[in-house]
């Protein structure tokens, strides 16, 4: 699933530069595939700049 996970994330980080600026699911689903990668600071980074500094701050749990 992780393979998936990496290709999908890959044609998100295409299309980022030319659709993100106006695609906000493009931005939250780029945040949440890096995330599920497990690159969490990546993936919060994404989510905050997408939501606002107004957003309060995200918990994150580690599943082991």
């Amino acid at each position: 699933m992780l393979q998936c996970v990496a290709e999908a994330k890959s044609l998100l980080l295409e299309a980022e530069p030319r659709h993100g600026a106006t695609s906000a699911i493009l931005n939250f689903n780029l945040a949440c595939h890096h995330s599920l990668l497990g690159e969490m600071d990546i993936g919060i980074a994404e989510f905050r700049l997408q939501a606002g500094p107004s957003t309060p701050p995200v918990a994150v749990r580690e599943f082991r």
